[in-house]
This record gives structure tokens, sequence and C-alpha cells, in this order.
């Protein structure tokens, strides 16, 4: 658990501020997102975003198989945003999609460690 306590002081009594936050890492219903995709420039805000929500889909499997329209409400956007961003994140080799008729579509999460060679990944 992290504690943060901070404290302001002010010569206006009544604006005087203390607070007390608390955080604690969760142990379950979270997704882990690589740093270096999370911190790399090139990618869009959107784009991690979307990744993010992907990776949450895949737990250990590497590939899942969300609906566009799913992924475009859960996270507010319109199905045609999902679709340009899952297209930047093709291009850009951190996944590859399989499209499949009259269902969803497979989405394989390629290995960061491709992309990012000088990065520190212990295997």
């Amino acid at each position: 658990m992290i504690k943060i306590n901070t404290s302001k002081e002010t010569t206006d009594s009544q604006l005087d501020i203390s607070q007390e936050i608390e955080y604690t890492s969760p142990n379950q219903n979270f997704t882990k997102l690589d740093n270096n995709i999370l911190k790399d420039p090139n990618i869009s805000i959107q784009e991690k975003i979307l990744y993010a929500s992907l990776v949450s889909y895949c737990w250990d499997s590497g590939y899942c198989y969300p609906g566009q329209m799913r992924l475009a409400s859960e996270l507010g956007v319109s199905d045609r945003s999902i679709r340009n961003w899952l297209k930047g994140l093709e291009n850009y080799g951190l996944i590859k999609k399989v499209n499949r008729t009259g269902t969803s579509n497979i989405y394989y999460l390629k290995d960061p460690a491709n992309i990012y060679p000088d990065a520190a990944y212990d295997q």
C-alpha cells in the first residue's frame, strides 16, 4: 500500500488543507500493460487505450476476439474509430487481425520485445 500525506499551510486558517490518499495495487481485475507501449510517443493515446482493452480480453492466451461494436461501446467511441485505431496498431506491428466471416475478428497480440529490441525483457 502506498500512503501519501499532503498538507498545505496558508495564512488563511479556512484554507488549511490536510488530505490523506491511500492506494492499494489490485490483485485481480486489472490489466498489465507493457511500459514501452505506454510510453511510446509514436502510438496515439487512443491506440494505447484500445491496446489495453485488447490485452484485458487476452489474459495469458495472446489472442482475443471482442467485437468492434463491443469495444466501441466500452470505450465510448464509434466503431469507425475502433477500426481506425486497430489499423494503426496493426501497421505498428503490435497486433495481427484475422478476419472471420459472420463473427468477430481474432486479434493476436505480438511480442513487444520484437518491436522494442533494446528494452530490458527478462525471459
